[in-house]
């Protein structure tokens, strides 16, 4: 290892990895170019034509121990498609506690339900996507509100208004829960567009050649102070780590993952 050669940064969930440059043939986008092959390795993704040439396209993400992307947007996109429900149902209920003359049992705290607590804890990630980050926080708001129907609909039961209580809510729905709705929808697209920009390092090494699926690249650049991972001789992927402005790149080992 030389930190007088550059080498192609990237990440891979939240780690920065690198891999010499010079064994990067190229960078190409994925959409729409992998092939399943039936009982493939593990490991594999499938197969790709690059420019006449079949090469696998394996599980960079697998490799090294976390879900694919695709099954992360998948599982992200049924989460929320849950907590858009429990807000149509949040509000059916307190209709129903108003027309029923029951006491209102739900979450009341917009940062206490299910999506409040998951919002507050995704967008406490700094390596969130600045266009996923600036839609979510479109959120805030009508989410808020939501959840502040409650107090105002006991208010007006309190006065006896039950007309003005079930004018509220039913405003509400076509306006504040409409709102959530939309916003749900265009979230659901951005996941989805997401796909359309994923990217893969096309490595090769010795007589192989593949291409590596990863969440980012970061740069191409120089490291510093490249040591051996001694430290963690249990992982069969890394073989060294260098610095890159004082932050820690772990150096594939091109051997291994292949």
């Amino acid at each position: 290892m030389d930190t007088n050669e550059k080498y192609a940064l990237f990440k891979v969930k939240d780690t920065s990895y690198a891999i010499p440059v010079s064994q990067v043939r190229e960078i190409i986008n994925l959409v729409g170019k992998i092939t399943a092959v039936p009982d493939a390795p593990k490991n594999r993704l499938g197969i790709i034509n690059l420019r006449g040439t079949t090469i696998p396209v394996y599980d960079t993400r697998g490799l090294m121990g976390h879900d694919s992307l695709n099954k992360e947007r998948e599982q992200l996109i049924s989460t929320l498609q849950q907590r858009e429900q429990d807000h149509k149902n949040w509000l059916d209920e307190l209709k129903n506690c108003c027309q029923e003359n029951r006491e209102f049992k739900l979450q009341r705290n917009s940062h206490l339900c299910a999506f409040g607590k998951w919002y507050d804890t995704y967008l406490a990630d700094s390596n969130v996507n600045y266009d996923i980050r600036s839609h979510l926080e479109k959120f805030a708001e009508p989410h808020r509100e939501i959840h502040g129907l409650a107090d105002k609909v006991d208010a007006l039961l309190h006065q006896n208004d039950h007309a003005s209580a079930l004018e509220l809510i039913d405003n509400a729905k076509y306006t504040t829960l409409a709102k959530m709705l939309a916003l749900f929808a265009d979230f659901y697209e951005m996941i989805n567009e997401q796909s359309e920009k994923d990217v893969a390092l096309v490595i090769s090494w010795e007589e192989k050649v593949g291409a590596f699926p990863v969440d980012k690249i970061d740069s191409i650049d120089y490291l510093s102070e490249i040591m051996p991972l001694n430290l963690f001789s249990s992982s069969k992927l890394v073989s060294h780590y260098g610095k890159k402005d004082d932050k820690t790149i772990l150096i594939l080992d091109l051997e291994a993952i292949f």
